[in-house]
């Protein structure tokens, strides 16, 4: 359900473009975004594998003038063992000529939220992940579309992301000072993921 849930809204962002009124000079901004994202994972023996898992993103928004546009950003981000859903604000400045392929810089910010993931319990335990911090800067090249109605996008991104992993133990005596009632421990993890992006964009 919860899947179901963000992929509409994703679909639904996407398509605002579409079901907006036509205008020469639209003030919305739309950037959807997707991409391979490449880092590194430590493996059971504690060694250091590459990883390559997958990026998506949109951004919807208005332009705050010729060069800069702002937004709310929507996404879904796959590590090994884990999806993060960001959610926050993309800012997106275009320099050079309108009538040319132009510079790209991009910032996103915002929380990588990790509601996808199901929460298991049982009388005795209970483990359930939480999302963090996000920041991602890029760079790229925005180009000019054939047709005139679009441009497209290749870009670089850096993404840090956090991301924490819980493990409670439920019994008798379970209000201890600083924990949720019901639990007499809790373990956690905490996890950074720096990635690479490689995307490619269309905005409307």
């Amino acid at each position: 359900m919860k899947t179901g849930l963000l992929v509409s809204v994703l679909i639904l962002c996407a398509l605002f473009p579409f079901m907006s009124s036509a205008q020469q000079d639209r003030p919305y901004f739309n950037l959807t975004e997707t991409g391979l994202s490449f880092g590194h994972v430590k493996n059971w023996n504690d060694q250091s594998d590459t990883r390559v898992n997958f990026s998506f993103q949109t951004i919807n928004g208005v332009h705050i003038n010729p060069k800069n546009a702002i937004g709310l950003l929507l996404g879904l981000d796959s590590y090994p063992g884990l999806i993060l859903a960001p959610i926050g604000f993309g800012w997106r400045g275009s320099y050079g000529k309108p009538s040319k392929n132009r510079l790209l810089l991009g910032l996103d910010m915002g929380y990588g939220s990790a509601f996808l993931e199901k929460r298991v319990e049982d009388q005795f335990f209970e483990n359930w992940y939480e999302g963090g911090f996000m920041i991602s800067p890029s760079i790229g090249w925005r180009f000019k579309g054939k047709s005139g109605k679009r441009d497209y996008s290749l870009s670089v991104a850096f993404r840090r992301q956090h991301a924490y992993y819980y493990e409670g133990v439920k019994g008798e005596g379970g209000n201890q000072p600083g924990l949720p009632p019901g639990f007499t421990s809790i373990r956690e993890e905490s996890y950074t993921f720096n990635s690479l992006i490689s995307k490619f964009g269309i905005f409307f």
